[in-house]
Formats: C-alpha cells, structure tokens, sequence
C-alpha cells in the first residue's frame, strides 16, 4: 500500500500488508530472542545493529527513516 504525503500528494512510502500468521510469526520470534538478547553485553548489541544499519545501508543507499515511530523505507 502507498502512503501519499498530504502537502504534496506524492507517494512518500509503500506499507507491506501482513497477515495474522505473519504476526503471530514475529511475536513468536521476538519471544523466542528476547531472553538470548538480553543476555548479549551492550557492547556486542551495539555492534550488531551498527552491522544491521551497515547491510540496510548497502541495500538502500540511505539510513532508514522513522515517521510516528514506525520505520519506513522511503520511496
């Protein structure tokens, strides 16, 4: 699905649809990493998400950005 920018009316980011499958997936999955995640030290989380932004970069050209908390890939 397109989000359009009200002032301009131009497709600003595209919203991919899930399923109820699809969230039941990834809250089983947040779950199931939560107690390994928080074992890991800060330091070693700090360098896998600078490695997640590293690869996001790579793929995209850009850093992600966030509107009202939710990340969106901008078009």
């Amino acid at each position: 699905m397109e989000v359009f920018d009200p002032p301009t009316e131009e497709a600003c980011a595209t919203i991919v649809h899930g399923t109820t499958a699809d969230t039941d997936k990834a809250v089983a999955a947040a779950k199931a990493a939560f107690a390994p995640w928080s074992a890991t030290e800060p330091s070693e989380r700090l360098a896998l998400v600078k490695r997640i932004l590293e690869v996001y970069q790579g793929a995209h050209g850009a850093e992600p950005r966030t509107d009202a908390g939710r990340a969106v890939h901008r078009t």
